[in-house]
Formats: structure tokens, sequence, C-alpha cells
């Protein structure tokens, strides 16, 4: 097990090396043997957006779509759900849209090998960095940028966030743990406990944290009081 994790994270770090154009790099966030994920989507502005990773666009119901970066996986409402953003794993890209016009407000880098992304539901983003063994944290104010680099051994992969309590928490696939983060712009981390292996997927409720791992096998974590 580990050395299919080790295997798949070797190519997120050739996806990162710049040395050949993005288009001919390796898929940047898959792990071997991993099953299809289900399609990335979130409603903003009273819309549902569905990502279409093989056509590298948002789908937007209704009517029209966003076009993206190479590879979209992961996609997010922000700024009290007027926008959406998106991250594009092969291109290493974040984008931000407005959900009513459809308009792109902004891009940035989005490290060495980008997993997931997250909304604090106001103007912060929050990337899962695996290569780059970090959280990156953006700033939509007064444009798109990187604001902080938050250091996290151990393969940052999925991330969710828990605007309410002002909570990010995040998995770490090489060394089988959650991570419960303060979210804003200087985060930091809280605990950690260890979870199922190879954590890829991780959901906040009212009740608590559930964590999936890449054999299927799922964790429940209560929220600290």
């Amino acid at each position: 097990m580990a050395a299919r994790l080790i295997v798949a994270l070797c190519a997120l770090a050739l996806a990162g090396c710049g040395s050949a154009p993005a288009e001919d790099d390796p898929p940047a966030a898959a792990l071997a043997g991993a099953p299809a994920a289900e399609p990335a989507a979130a409603t903003a502005a009273g819309r549902t957006f569905t990502v279409d990773r093989a056509k590298d666009r948002v789908r937007v119901e209704g009517d029209g779509e966003l076009r993206t970066g190479l590879e979209p996986a992961s996609i997010t409402s922000a700024a009290g759900d007027t926008q959406v953003a998106v991250l594009s794993v092969r291109g290493r890209l974040l984008e931000l849209f407005d959900a009513r016009t459809l308009k792109r407000l902004g891009r940035a880098n989005a490290g060495s090998g980008p997993v997931q992304v997250a909304s604090d539901g106001g103007h912060y983003l929050y990337v899962t960095d695996a290569i780059g063994g970090s959280v990156l944290v953006f700033s939509s104010r007064p444009e798109l940028h990187l604001v902080r680099r938050y250091g996290l051994e151990g393969a940052p992969w999925a991330i969710a966030s828990d605007a309410r309590r002002r909570r990010l928490w995040v998995t770490l696939a090489k060394a089988d743990r959650l991570v419960e983060m303060t979210s804003g712009r200087r985060i930091r981390r809280l605990r950690d406990a260890p979870t199922v292996a190879e954590p890829t997927a991780v959901a906040v409720d009212a009740g608590g944290v559930t964590v999936r791992g890449r054999d299927g096998a799922q964790d429940r974590v209560p929220l600290s009081k």
C-alpha cells in the first residue's frame, strides 16, 4: 500500500518539475488503484457548477460553462456563494469566477502538486499541495493571490472547511492522519489523530468529521468542543 502511494506521489513530483509542457505532464492528483471519484460540484448564486475534468471545463446548470486550466478536479463556492473557485490539478492552477456572470475574476499558481480546494465561505481559499507538503492560503481581495504557505508533512490531500466553527480539516495521505486547523488568513495546526489508511476524502457536518480511505474504509472523528 505504501509503495503504491509513493509511486503516485512520484508522478506528482514529475508533474511539478516544469521540464515539459503542462499537457504532457502525468495526472497530478491520483492514487494508484483508487476508484474513480464522483464529479466535483458546487452551488453558488442558485446554480450548480459541475466539473468536467476530461474536457477542461465546468458545466453550469441551465446554460453556460467555465473554461478552466488542464484537468479541473476540485471546486468550491466562495464569497457568500457569489463566486466559485476551481482547482486544475494538471495545470496546477487556481481560478476564481463570478457565479452570476461566469466572468473569470483571477487566477494563481497552485503549487507543485495541488489536490483539493476549500473556502472559508468568505474571501479565503485553501489548497492542499501534496508534493509541496503544505496548505496554501489565498485571498481574493483585492485580487486572487497567495498570502501564506503552511507546511504539513505527510502529503496533504483532502480538505474540508467548517465555516461556522472556523476550522479546516486536512488528511495526510502518506501519514494516515487527520489534522484539525484554524481557518482565516493565519492558519495553524491544532491537533491531529490517526485515521484510515491513505485518507483521500473528508467531509464535516454538525456531528463530526468523516474520513474515507483509498480502499473505501471510513472513520468518524468527533468535533472538538
